[in-house]
């Protein structure tokens, strides 16, 4: 049991699962309210996402984490559009990666300060 605690302890994993609700569980959800295509696509697709892929950019690099967990959001979402909506959603997924790797890439890491 301390194992599966200690997993899900590390940002790494925490950082995976909040991916995997904003890309898989909320458009779920949009479909179950039944919100309109247009509504999804603007809010959520292009609205939310995209801060969070910029978002999650700046949180990887401001604590040090390595690069490739900025491959995580955009995958998740390649597999939800592979699923269940039209291949046009396939360009949001560069997208959010183009946006991620910018905010990455800007985003100044986290200075550790030293207590004298």
């Amino acid at each position: 049991m301390s194992k599966v605690k200690q997993a899900f302890g590390r940002s790494e994993m925490i950082y995976a699962l909040v991916c995997l609700i904003v890309a898989v569980l909320l458009p779920l959800i949009y479909h179950w309210l039944h919100i309109s295509v247009v509504m999804r696509m603007g809010t959520l697709f292009i609205g939310f996402n995209s801060l969070f892929a910029l978002g999650s950019g700046v949180y990887l690099r401001k604590t040090r984490q390595p690069w490739y967990l900025m491959l995580v959001f955009p995958i998740l979402f390649l597999g939800m559009v592979y699923w269940r909506y039209a291949r046009y959603n396939y360009a949001l997924v560069i997208a959010y990666l183009l946006m991620a790797y910018v905010a990455y890439g800007l985003a100044k890491p986290h200075e550790m300060q030293n207590n004298k």
